[in-house]
């Protein structure tokens, strides 16, 4: 592009200076084509930039959509029914999981979280507390035993009325682009003002 402006700039020069010498255009015609075609230039320069972003910008968005696309590992049981909660208790029954065959994170885990019961799991890192918590909202499905809250498995209840029910804040937080209202609205996008404030 850039050798094909500058050929195109000699020619145009070479045939104005020719044009000059025979009397056929003026210093001002002279000057107004060569300021003109030079802006023609650096306008095809911009153009081209932006279709090359254009270019770039699409295949980032085509990358993004086949990753929003992607069906769900995790589906709702046909006619599953919503979490109803009346004292919150959590129970883990013989719960295995292994993220990949022959590579188990937990084996055989009981434990029960009685109403208003708070507690802490403390072991060595890579030992399975953060899995524990993401098969709790079934970002994974356990391979085996379950998993009940006020003795409802959570793989017979909607994942929607899992989520509105259980509050989960990762190790690493996460924003979105955006103001801290919005950021905290977006956990229930009806709160108030007062509750958003509240929140805070």
């Amino acid at each position: 592009m850039d050798i094909m402006s500058n050929i195109l700039i000699i020619i145009l020069i070479y045939y104005l200076i020719i044009e000059r010498q025979k009397g056929n255009i003026s210093i001002g015609d002279f000057a107004l084509v060569l300021t003109l075609s030079l802006s023609i230039v650096d306008i095809v320069w911009e153009l081209t930039r932006h279709f090359m972003e254009s270019v770039e910008n699409y295949r980032k968005f085509s990358q993004a959509l086949k990753t929003l696309v992607v069906p769900h590992a995790i589906k709702d049981k046909p006619m599953a029914l919503p979490l109803v909660i009346k004292k919150g208790i959590i129970e883990f029954r013989n719960v295995c999981f292994s993220p990949e065959p022959g590579f188990s994170i937990l084996q055989n885990i009981t434990l029960k979280i009685r109403e208003n019961e708070k507690i802490g799991i403390v072991c060595e890192s890579g030992s399975g507390k953060t899995t524990m918590l993401n098969l709790l909202v079934r970002l994974m499905d356990v391979d085996s035993g379950s998993i009940l809250i006020d003795g409802q498995d959570i793989r017979e209840v909607t994942q929607d009325s899992l989520h509105q029910n259980i509050s989960f804040i990762p190790q690493e937080p996460i924003l979105f682009h955006s103001t801290i209202f919005e950021n905290i609205k977006y956990g229930d996008l009806h709160a108030s003002e007062e509750d958003i404030k509240g929140a805070a």
